[in-house]
């Protein structure tokens, strides 16, 4: 049986191991959760923001869908996948909003 003094290193190893893991877990949950509420209310602020009507109902439908998935997923689904759908939801949140702010805008003659 190894000695407690030679099993010391591997233990805090171990728990230092699991800090981390912990710490990175908690940062994407608080992006997730930062990311799709600002998706839900940028699209609820569409029409004094001057957002096309479809970025209006896609941030609050992406946001929703990301705000919900991790509650209702964690648990039965592994944990990886619950926050990709987050991220991913906010993701795409953000690349439709940087595609429509870089496009010319139309002429309304």
């Amino acid at each position: 049986m190894p000695s407690t003094a030679a099993t010391a290193p591997r233990r805090i190893a171990r728990s230092a191991g699991a800090a981390l893991v912990s710490a990175a877990l908690t940062s994407v949950i608080a992006e997730a959760i930062a990311g799709n509420g600002l998706a839900v209310v940028t699209g609820l602020s569409g029409r004094a923001l001057g957002l096309p009507r479809w970025l209006a109902i896609a941030g609050p439908a992406l946001g929703g869908v990301g705000l919900l998935n991790i509650p209702l997923t964690y648990g039965w689904t592994p944990t990886g996948l619950a926050e990709r759908i987050s991220l991913y939801s906010y993701l795409l949140w953000a690349l439709l909003t940087g595609l429509e702010l870089v496009r010319p805008a139309r002429r309304t003659v």
